[in-house]
């Protein structure tokens, strides 16, 4: 059997991953000193905030259509899944920032390298339930954690 659910609400959980994703790096970009880590998850956090809007314009794109996404078996769940507890968990990040220690620069640079790896699995999970018509959207957002991946990579060996 089938799990069906609205490509509104895949926008929805997409809103939430960039929401979430924008408030680690802005949030974190506070607690940094001045120095090439906070520009770059400044960029970043500008980087969510505007694959925030590429989804918010879908959603009102489609928004009153009725259009489901049609999951095999216990793929919805899956789906769920991964977006509610791997990428960008709000709780987790919340957990994180009140922590009585900092993380390290390399946990904090690890963290964000498996969240942007986990959002990226996320979108190309949902991929195919799209049409062709919304798919570049979401390519270019794809196209964009794989940079924001690119990025942070290197900035972990130029500490290293």
């Amino acid at each position: 059997m089938n799990a069906r659910f609205t490509a509104y609400e895949f926008i929805e959980l997409a809103m939430d991953v960039e929401k979430n994703g924008e408030y680690f790096y802005s949030e974190h970009a506070k607690r940094l000193p001045k120095g090439v880590l906070k520009d770059l998850f400044v960029d970043l956090a500008n980087q969510e905030t505007s694959h925030y809007e590429y989804f918010q314009t879908l959603r009102n794109r489609i928004k009153g259509q009725v259009c489901y996404l049609d999951c095999p078996g216990n793929q919805e769940l899956y789906i769920k899944a991964l977006a509610d507890e791997n990428v960008f968990v709000r709780s987790k990040i919340d957990e994180m920032l009140d922590a009585d220690e900092f993380l390290s620069v390399d946990e904090i640079l690890d963290y964000a390298l498996d969240m942007e790896y986990s959002s990226i699995m996320f979108y190309n999970t949902l991929r195919p339930y799209l049409t062709r018509r919304e798919r570049p959207l979401l390519d270019k957002v794809v196209h964009d954690e794989g940079s924001h991946v690119t990025y942070l990579e290197g900035l972990k060996r130029k500490i290293a």
